[in-house]
């Protein structure tokens, strides 16, 4: 795992293809489940994609960060209903409050990729 500083990590997602893409998480805006998340990686999972929205199914369970109801295209947010990452592909109301975790930075890039597709999400090198 590569931390720039303390507040911020960056996760890879890693797809069979050796495509790679990147999502940084703030541990100021939600240090609970950013902790938890680095602490499981390396993960694999699976890509849903639906109304707008990328799926990361994720075991784990943290309810007690601060929660947002809005979120803007490139958002990446956790859902403790789906128990999944969310990366957003569009600006989007959220109808069930979800923990804010940070930034995807291949935004363009990810919205390529195609629901189903098997991933491992990793710590990252930049």
């Amino acid at each position: 795992m590569k931390i720039k500083n303390e507040e911020e990590c960056i996760v890879e997602i890693l797809t069979a293809n050796q495509e790679r893409f990147r999502i940084k998480l703030l541990r100021a805006i939600a240090p609970l489940t950013v902790s938890q998340i680095m602490r499981k990686l390396p993960l694999k999972s699976i890509i849903i994609i639906h109304e707008g929205k990328m799926y990361i199914p994720l075991d784990i369970d943290v309810k007690a960060d601060k929660t947002v109801k809005r979120a803007v295209r490139g958002d990446v947010t956790y859902s403790t209903i789906s128990k999944s990452m969310v990366i957003y592909m569009r600006d989007s109301e959220i109808q069930k409050p979800e923990i804010k975790l940070g930034q995807a930075l291949d935004i363009e890039e990810l919205s390529k990729i195609k629901s189903g597709t098997s991933i491992i999400l990793t710590g990252g090198d930049k």
